[in-house]
């Protein structure tokens, strides 16, 4: 279960090189955890400044990534998670990240085979790879979406997989080292959401429930959950969990297999969203009104329990809105809030 004890990430880099670069520039707003810090229940604000935006959080261990902007700089920044203040790098900035302060407030940012991967604009247009350890210029390829729509970036430890179109839905891939993305298969219906399991499937969100459909292609999607309003999907080693509003909200789980035999592990939730998993844990978002409201930042609570039974709910009250982001790994949890963001370790 979660220790309570946290900080804030977030903030204005300052650096005129392109690629990895450690020159910090001064007032960055960026703060080391104080070594102090040992209250377990006690959340630690390590950054505050409303005016900058973050596009996207990954987290290996105790290392953050984030897609960050300030002053329309946009920057792809790396740093251990308790010492961001005076060990934060620069991987990239610049150059493909403008096009991301022009047309994206958020974007998913996944790990694969040493590389980040991200959206880039218009809206759903391109997929871009920068190495983890810095770049002087991103890897920019086509999506593959004839609408510009993309709705899911997921990744194992080959190959990035991202699920695009609602004109002609389909499932596309980008292994490591290459530049051409291949056509995984054509969807019968839009997808919203995707995970992968690290064998042979990745799994989609639908209208009606989820599917699956083999990474090489060579066979028909298939359904594995007949359920609506299912709004979040976590990849674990032996199972799939997803959030759903059906009746009372509910985390439910799902042994990777054609034929799932849902279990709910948590029940009566308010409208759960946003689904992590990392470790032995869950986490969730849960909006009181079902989501923002009017676009404008509203009070909601990230919940966790442990594996496998999740008979324990931990909450924390947070404030979200349109940017909100959540990434999570074996030691802390990151989330964004309107101008933060917030960790907690674990």
């Amino acid at each position: 279960m979660l220790n309570w004890k946290g900080a804030i990430f977030f903030g204005a880099l300052a650096t005129l090189a392109c690629g990895k670069s450690t020159d910090l520039g001064s007032n960055s707003g960026w703060l080391d955890v104080p070594e102090d810090a040992a209250a377990e229940d006690e959340a630690q604000i390590l950054y505050d400044n409303p005016r900058e935006l973050v596009f996207g959080l990954a987290l290996h261990d105790t290392t953050l990534f984030a897609l960050v902007r300030q002053d329309g700089d946009s920057q792809l920044v790396s740093c251990p998670v308790a010492r961001c203040g005076s060990e934060r790098t620069i991987l990239a900035r610049g150059g493909t990240f403008a096009q991301i302060a022009d047309t994206f407030t958020k974007t998913p940012l996944v790990i694969v085979g040493g590389q980040l991967a991200w959206f880039v604009g218009p809206p759903g247009a391109s997929i871009a790879t920068c190495p983890t350890t810095g770049c002087d210029e991103p890897n920019v390829v086509e999506s593959g979406s004839i609408d510009g729509n993309v709705d899911g970036l997921a990744a194992d430890d080959e190959s990035v997989y991202w699920t695009s179109g609602w004109e002609r839905s389909s499932i596309w891939r980008l292994r490591v080292g290459e530049s051409t993305p291949q056509l995984v298969r054509h969807l019968p219906t839009r997808p919203t959401g995707i995970v992968t399991e690290h064998d042979e499937f990745v799994y989609y969100v639908t209208a009606d429930g989820i599917s699956r459909a083999r990474k090489d292609g060579s066979a028909d999607p298939e359904v594995v959950v007949e359920e609506r309003e299912i709004h979040g999907m976590a990849a674990g080693a032996d199972a799939l969990y997803y959030t759903t509003r059906t009746l009372a909200g509910r985390i439910v789980r799902c042994p990777w297999s054609a034929a799932c035999e849902a279990t709910s592990l948590v029940k009566r939730q308010r409208f759960p969203t946003t689904l992590r998993h990392a470790g032995i844990e869950l986490f969730w978002l849960s909006f009181p009104f079902g989501g923002i409201v009017n676009g404008l930042d509203t009070t909601g609570k990230l919940s966790s329990c442990r594996l496998p039974e999740c008979d324990e709910v931990q909450d924390v009250d947070v404030r979200f809105d349109t940017t909100t982001s959540v990434a999570a790994s074996s030691s802390f949890l990151v989330w964004t809030e309107p101008g933060v963001i917030r960790s907690l370790s674990r």
